[in-house]
């Protein structure tokens, strides 16, 4: 039960393409090597290169999972690929960072795209140095786990399907309306 991640991946895919008018020259930034949802939003997302041969993936870097080392990844990106205009974060930690330390004034990349929508990547949102975060939905993921849990208990069964839940696109336009929605929901 969650994030069809290779999904989730096409779609920022999507939205990478309709932000920069399908040109960009792209650095990745995601938490660690070998983490299979980590690697089915990369495969997704670089699949867009497909259908918009101008979108160039120049670089994939690693941030551990740590914030510091994350702000340190897009020093380093800056100085080994200069024509990276778009960065995109996979994962929540490189957002989670920009949104705490960068500004709109202060940021070396045109367009920033972040994925998970923590207090921060919201914050970074709000003011304009994150364009876009693609939000999973944990509390519909908890909640379906939780009768999932229930229902096996209840008549001994177990499913082996796996079950996905869905994903909502925030811009500084409609975070506000789409969180209070998601509230709402939950």
């Amino acid at each position: 039960i969650g994030t069809d991640n290779y999904k989730a991946g096409q779609e920022m895919g999507r939205r990478l393409a309709e932000l920069t008018g399908g040109r960009a020259n792209v650095a990745v930034l995601s938490g660690q090597p070998g983490y299979d949802n980590l690697e089915e939003r990369y495969r997704g997302l670089t699949e867009i290169s497909e259908t918009y041969p101008e979108i160039r993936f120049l670089t994939l870097v690693y941030d551990n999972y740590d914030s510091p080392t994350a702000l340190s990844r897009l020093s380093q990106i800056s100085a080994q690929y200069p024509q990276v205009d778009t960065l995109v974060c996979i994962e929540g930690t490189g957002g989670q960072a920009i949104g705490n330390n960068y500004t709109k004034e202060a940021r070396k990349f045109s367009h920033i795209l972040a994925f998970d929508n923590m207090e921060e990547t919201i914050r970074g949102l709000k003011n304009g140095t994150i364009d876009g975060v693609e939000a999973q939905e944990p509390y519909q993921m908890g909640l379906m786990a939780v009768r999932a849990i229930a229902e096996n208990e209840a008549e001994n069964t177990l499913t082996t399907r796996s079950v996905f839940t869905s994903i909502r696109w925030l811009t500084a336009e409609n975070v506000d309306e789409q969180e209070q929605a998601y509230e709402d929901e939950t």
